[in-house]
């Protein structure tokens, strides 16, 4: 099945640059269909029905948000593309859906395709998108959604408790003694939770501090937790943990 995509960007040579990155690509894909502004993206997209969007996130005087809210609950499969390491953003690849970072190379985008051909399940991909629409609208309980093998997952970051990681995976705890499995580095959990109150403890180990109960020195120093969990500090963590301790008390 070929794949058909929207191309929504405020700036010509962006979309130009896209277009002929699109067409030069070896995967069964089309462009149906290009836009500069919220306005023409809606009846561009509703007149072609793309499967896929490339989304620029600033749009003039709109952005890639306005234009989703207008396409409704259901809207095609998402790519945004930003020039702005959001924080906001990383999250959707915990949730299979992508974002591209300005510039974008073809290898960056051949990558995304050929991820998006093989999606069958848009599921996902649509919960995720809602979680964006509920985060931006209720910025004070916000959620994180992790695709795993069995679905999609949807936390409060701030009930989870800890990460732990062995090679390419990381489990999850929360509050509830819950565990998930996701088929994701450490690396992107951290970048993901940073925001809520989270430091790296460890190689392995990503910590909630208002889980922490007390930090010991002894046996190379590790943390305790509301649990009774231990979790060891390494040696050039020390000063990042302790220092985030204390700022919990200022």
């Amino acid at each position: 099945m070929t794949l058909r995509i929207f191309i929504v960007d405020d700036e010509g040579p962006a979309r130009r640059g896209l277009v002929e990155m699109v067409q030069a690509s070896t995967l069964d894909v089309e462009v149906v269909g290009q836009a500069a502004s919220v306005e023409e993206a809606v009846e561009g997209i509703r007149s072609s029905d793309p499967d896929l969007l490339l989304l620029d996130i600033h749009l003039g005087k709109g952005n890639g948000f306005d234009l989703l809210e207008r396409l409704g609950e259901e809207p095609p499969m998402v790519v945004f593309v930003t020039a702005h390491d959001q924080y906001a953003l990383r999250a959707f690849r915990l949730a299979a859906v992508d974002y591209l970072l300005k510039p974008i190379t073809s290898s960056m985008l051949q990558g995304t395709l050929q991820r998006a051909l093989e999606r069958t399940d848009r599921t996902q991909a649509q919960t995720a998108l809602g979680v964006l629409r509920s985060n931006r609208k209720h910025p004070k309980e916000p959620r994180i959604a992790i695709a795993t093998s069995d679905g999609l997952h949807l936390f409060d970051p701030r009930q989870l408790v800890r990460c732990e990681s062995e090679n390419n995976y990381t489990t999850l705890f929360d509050a509830d003694g819950r565990k998930l499995v996701c088929a994701r580095t450490l690396k992107d959990f951290d970048e993901l939770l940073e925001p809520y109150g989270f430091v790296r403890a460890h190689a392995s180990h990503l910590v909630n501090l208002l889980a922490v109960k007390r930090y010991s020195a002894r046996d190379g120093g590790f943390l305790v937790l509301n649990d009774g969990t231990r979790i060891p500090v390494a040696q050039r963590k020390r000063q990042l943990v302790l220092d985030a301790l204390s700022a919990l008390g200022s």
